[in-house]
This record gives C-alpha cells, structure tokens and sequence, in this order.
C-alpha cells in the first residue's frame, strides 16, 4: 500500500515536470535542441529523486507532534505517547473500562506489564501505518484514539481500524471528535482507502458522532457482548471509504 500510494505520488510529479517542460517557449533553447531528451532525462531524474526523498521522510513514521487547540474554554495538546508514560496509560484504561459498558474489556483484565505499553508506545511511534495519539486537557490526560493497519495479506492492506477511550468527566465538549478528525486525516495520509470501527449497540452518542463524520453502519453482530450481569449488547460495524 505505501510503495502504491508513493508511486502515484511520484508520477503526478512527473507528469508535472513533463508538462512544463514540453510547454518551454525558448527557454534554455540549447539544451532542447542540443540535447532534448538528456536534459528532459536528466530534469526527470532529479524531480524523482526529489520526489522520493520527499516522500520517504513524510513516511518515516506517523508519529504525530505537539498540537494545541482550545474547545469550550479548555486548552487541549495532542501528541504521540511518550515510553515514559506507559504505566499512567495502563492505568488509565483501567478507569475507563470500569466507567463504560462501552469498551471491549472489564478492568480486571487489563494485564500489560509496563514493559509491554513502553513496546507498544515504541511500535507506534516508528511505525508507517498506525498512531497512537493521546489528548490532555489543561494538562491531564484525557484519552487516546488510535488507528492501524487491518493487513492481513495484500487485499486487505487498504483498510485501517480506528478506536478511542476517554474519560468520561471530558465527553461532550468536542474532544472526541476533534480527536478522530486528526486520526482520519493521517489514516488518509498514510493513503488508506478505508477505516473502520465497532460501536456497542446502545451507545447511542457515539454512532451518532461517527455518523457525522461519513461512516456508514455495515453490519450487526448480535450478543457480541456479555455482561457480568447476564445482559448482551450487539456490536455495529460502521466504515468510512474514502475513494
């Protein structure tokens, strides 16, 4: 997916600098007629070579830096995860799967050592198809929302899944949906042509911000949920496409 989505990069650059340079109205008149196409080679040879350097440091990794922005009077950061900060994640998502029947697990199946977070910070910070960014709000951590690769094998490698946690104390001011406006926006950068998601059936808030940001429901899983309760809870499936 990545060498396909740099190709056409390329090319259009390409077909640029053969556009212009067939439009030259005398100038550098030697070198058309002289050498016309060593230096229409020579031009392209270098705009590639510019292209492709361009493009690999944009694809280095999807490491995303510091943003400030300000919703509903709060200052919110958003950035890459630091290895440091491993065990405060760990604990965080403790607290939010015991706040929401909306998440896919109970707190006390949350094991990860710190070891396993600080490696999966790491992964995702080198990583060319995925990201994980974390949201502060007046300096406390708030929640994360990520995106990944779904390639299994070449026919799937246009798809990527999306999930987010937040506390629940920071819903319903807009920092979940600025969240996944920055995730989209670098799941198309990465040149997915799809992203997808699950939604619990009830969560009725969620499917409806999702909604309005272009997904369209795909399918019920019913039951997918069981609670310690006894009750069930369906899954949604819903994906965006982009082309």
């Amino acid at each position: 997916m990545w060498s396909v989505s740099m190709e056409h990069n390329v090319w259009q650059v390409l077909d640029a600098v053969r556009k212009r340079i067939y439009c030259w109205k005398g100038v550098n008149s030697n070198v058309l007629n002289a050498g016309k196409e060593a230096g229409i080679a020579f031009l392209l040879k270098k705009e590639y070579n510019c292209a492709i350097d361009l493009e690999s440091q944009r694809r280095k990794n999807m490491k995303l830096a510091e943003e400030k922005y300000v919703l509903d009077g709060k200052e919110i950061t958003l950035r890459s995860a630091k290895p440091e900060e491993a065990q405060m994640l760990i604990e965080h998502l403790k607290i939010v799967t015991g706040e929401t029947r909306f998440l896919m697990s109970e707190p006390d199946e949350i094991r990860f050592t710190q070891k396993e977070e600080e490696e999966f910070i790491n992964e995702h910070n080198e990583a060319k198809d995925s990201m994980l960014a974390l949201a502060f709000v007046d300096g406390e951590y708030g929640g994360n929302c990520s995106f990944e690769s779904m390639a299994g094998s070449r026919r799937t490698g246009h798809r990527a899944g999306i999930g987010i946690a937040l506390s629940q104390k920071y819903t319903g001011f807009g920092l979940g949906r600025l969240m996944l406006k920055r995730i989209l926006a670098k799941v198309q950068e990465v040149g997915f042509e799809q992203v997808e998601l699950t939604v619990v059936g009830n969560n009725h808030r969620a499917y409806r911000l999702y909604e309005s940001l272009g997904f369209k429901e795909c399918g019920r899983i019913p039951n997918a949920n069981k609670y310690g309760d006894g009750t069930y809870a369906e899954d949604i499936l819903m994906a965006l496409q982009f082309k």
